[in-house]
């Protein structure tokens, strides 16, 4: 928040907000791809409607078990976003940020945080009104987290999905 004084009354200080908008993003800068995964991106960046960089958030919802959409949601939130732009957003990180007042927008795969921010003042990504992926849509054959079929057995032959790649790191 900005300040400076009134042109009438110079020992009257008016305050200037301007928004936050949180992008998630695979690493901390404005030049970052803007995640697919809301829940499970590595970092949240907040910034102004003029693209100057205020804050980045390392999501603490990346490597939880279970609840990253709400987890990563509930620090989006504390952080006092107004917008958020993503990939994709599941049920449970839609209804934290929908009941916090969170607007949300989708359209900016394949974009940098940068390219995201101009789309989103031009009007041209889409503010959603429901979730647009399931849940647990970080985990699993999409992007290579270890899996079970029916019956308990291992898929992908090799310790899960994707050939055995996992997603912690030890």
């Amino acid at each position: 928040m900005s300040k400076m004084r009134n042109s009438a009354d110079p020992d009257q200080i008016i305050k200037i907000s301007t928004m936050k908008i949180c992008l998630s993003v695979s690493s901390p800068n404005l030049d970052s791809p803007v995640d697919p995964r809301f829940g499970r991106a590595p970092y949240f960046l907040i910034t102004d409607e003029k693209g100057e960089k205020t804050e980045t958030i390392n999501n603490p919802g990346m490597e939880a078990i279970g609840g990253a959409g709400i987890t990563a949601a509930q620090a989006v939130a504390s952080s006092g976003a107004e917008v958020v732009i993503s990939g994709n957003l599941g049920p449970r990180a839609f209804d934290v940020l929908h009941s916090s007042g969170i607007k949300i927008f989708v359209g900016a795969l394949g974009l940098s945080a940068r390219e995201a921010l101009a789309k989103y003042e031009q009007g041209e990504l889409e503010e959603i009104s429901q979730p647009t992926g399931p849940s647990h849509f970080g985990l699993g054959q999409r992007f290579g987290a270890g899996g079970q079929r029916a019956g308990g057995q291992r898929a992908g032959g090799q310790g899960g999905f994707g050939g055995g790649r996992r997603l912690s790191r030890r």
